[in-house]
């Protein structure tokens, strides 16, 4: 997207045409609440994710770049516009001094780090629970014993059993709704595309996940 002029890089004119039409997809997008009947006024998004827009999530992670821990052994992992910070047990003192960072970072972005949004969960084996002493929780973040992780529920024992709860209610409730429209009249093809569709890759998206939580289960623990 560079051109050399004089020995110098200068950005392209695709670069330009590029620039303009991102301004033309992140301007002019409005915002209102409806609560209990009534709604309020329009206000211009000037900062936030724009939700179903292809590029909210890209853009998302180009502006994250830059976000880093502030300690090497911790990790943040951002998909879209979920960040997750990870950080294990022998480094749990950084804690305060990673979401302090954070909060600093989306000051400087023209962001906002909602603690109420914010949840924590610290991994513990199980059979060693008795014996682990829980870091401090953080002040202004809920700290859960379950969490869901792009689309995976994760318990703070690595168990599955609760995501796979939800999966199987899923499941069966699909499988009545195939049952309706087949009652319906709605043929076999059209009823195996759809059951393909919905409870298959319902399936296969899920299972990867249930099978690394399965082999990780037991491990030392991790916040």
């Amino acid at each position: 997207m560079y051109t050399s002029e004089n020995g110098t890089a200068q950005p392209s004119r695709h670069s330009f045409q590029l620039v303009g039409r991102l301004l033309q997809k992140f301007r002019g997008h409005e915002h209102c609440t409806r609560y209990n009947g009534a709604m309020s006024a329009m206000l211009p998004i000037t900062a936030s994710i724009v939700q179903g827009s292809a590029f909210g999530p890209a853009s998302y992670v180009v502006n994250a770049a830059d976000l880093t821990t502030v300690s090497s052994t911790n990790h943040l992992v951002k998909y879209g516009d979920d960040t997750y910070l990870i950080i294990p047990a022998s480094n749990i003192g950084t804690l305060a001094d990673e979401l302090d960072h954070i909060e600093r970072w989306s000051a400087v972005n023209n962001l906002k780090l909602n603690r109420r949004k914010s949840t924590e969960i610290v991994f513990v084996d199980s059979r060693r629970r008795r014996s682990v002493v829980l870091p401090s929780p953080l002040s202004g973040v809920s700290r859960v014993s379950s969490m869901k992780m792009l689309g995976i529920t994760v318990q703070e024992t690595l168990s599955m059993a609760e995501h796979v709860k939800a999966i199987i209610h899923n499941c069966a409730s699909s499988l009545y709704a195939l049952r309706v429209l087949r009652s319906h009249g709605l043929n076999d093809a059209a009823l195996q595309t759809i059951y393909l569709a919905v409870v298959v890759t319902r399936l296969t998206y899920d299972i990867s996940a249930c099978l690394v939580g399965f082999y990780h289960r037991g491990r030392s623990p991790t916040h």
